[in-house]
C-alpha cells in the first residue's frame, strides 16, 4: 500500500485492504505512526492484533510500548555516522569499494 506517511492515510489505505476478500494477515508499516493508523483501521474492521493481523512499525516511537506495537528501533546516530564515513571515504579516497567501520552501540 502507498500513503503519505501519516497515521490517518495509513488507516484509510488499510481500510481498503481489509475490505478486499482474503485481506492481509500481516503488515509492516514504514513508520510507527503508520502502524498506529493500521491498528486503528484493524479495530474498526474487528480484526484482532496479533490473532488476526500482525502489525510491525519502524522507529521505536515513544508510544509503541504503551500501544503494544512491535517496532524496529533505528539507531539514527549510528546510521548517520556510517553514512558520513562512507561519504568521507569516497570523497577523500575515491575508492570503488568501501568497508566502513560502524561503531557498536
Amino acid at each position: 500500500m502507498s500513503c503519505d506517511w501519516t497515521a490517518s492515510d495509513a488507516a484509510r489505505q488499510a481500510r481498503l485492504l481489509f475490505a478486499e476478500p482474503g485481506g492481509p494477515t500481516a503488515i509492516i508499516a514504514g513508520s510507527d505512526e503508520m502502524a498506529m493508523g493500521v491498528i486503528s483501521a484493524a479495530a474498526e474492521a474487528d480484526l484482532r492484533i496479533p490473532e488476526d493481523l500482525s502489525v510491525i512499525g519502524i522507529d521505536d516511537h515513544y508510544l509503541s510500548e504503551v500501544l503494544k506495537l512491535s517496532t524496529v528501533r533505528q539507531d539514527v546516530l549510528t546510521q548517520g555516522s556510517a553514512a558520513a564515513t562512507i561519504l568521507l571515504h569516497e570523497l577523500l579516497e575515491g575508492s570503488e569499494e568501501v568497508s566502513p567501520h560502524c561503531p557498536q552501540t
